[in-house]
């Protein structure tokens, strides 16, 4: 019975330390993964280098092995910011690049770019103008701001993975 044991157990061992199956796929550059932004920003609230929270939109599958899950952590680059202005002067948020995060948690870079704008409000220049010449008054249009640029949660980003990469399952 011990020998039995013994004989059992050193299988055991011997079949507990044989690696494990593993495969590899090929993630190719400029793979496309859709990201959306978790919540709403504007060029009031965020700052120039802030890493923005966002996830991935839908799933990503290659050779029908998921590497992209959707509601994985994804975050957007600010690269710059500016906040909107009186006569009118919109905001403006820059935003190039970011990370996303494949099933394993392995970090992946990603290419985008974009410059957002809120929406300019041209009749503060034109008061101001005729304020000038005719009406003083209307002077006090000069004091209205542009729009703030928007970042919206539901809009969906298309960013492209910087260099391909080998995931292991």
């Amino acid at each position: 019975m011990k020998k039995f044991v013994s004989i059992l157990l050193s299988l055991l061992v011997f079949f507990c330390q044989l690696p494990a199956y593993t495969a590899e796929i090929e993630v190719l550059p400029n793979q496309i993964v859709p990201i959306r932004l978790n919540e709403k920003y504007n060029s009031k609230n965020v700052t120039e280098g802030m890493e923005i929270d966002a996830q991935i939109a839908s799933d990503i599958k290659i050779q029908n092995i998921l590497i992209f899950k959707e509601g994985d952590k994804a975050k957007l680059k600010i690269i710059s910011v500016k906040k909107a202005k009186f006569l009118g002067i919109p905001g403006e948020i820059t935003v190039s690049g970011g990370k996303v995060y494949d099933t394993k948690g392995i970090e992946h870079n990603f290419e985008f770019n974009q410059i957002i704008t809120g929406e300019e409000k041209t009749y503060p220049k034109v008061c101001l103008t005729i304020s000038l010449f005719f009406l003083w008054p209307l002077a006090l249009c000069a004091f209205i701001k542009g729009g703030q640029a928007e970042l919206l949660p539901l809009k969906t980003i298309d960013a492209k993975i910087v260099s391909g990469f080998t995931f292991t399952y």
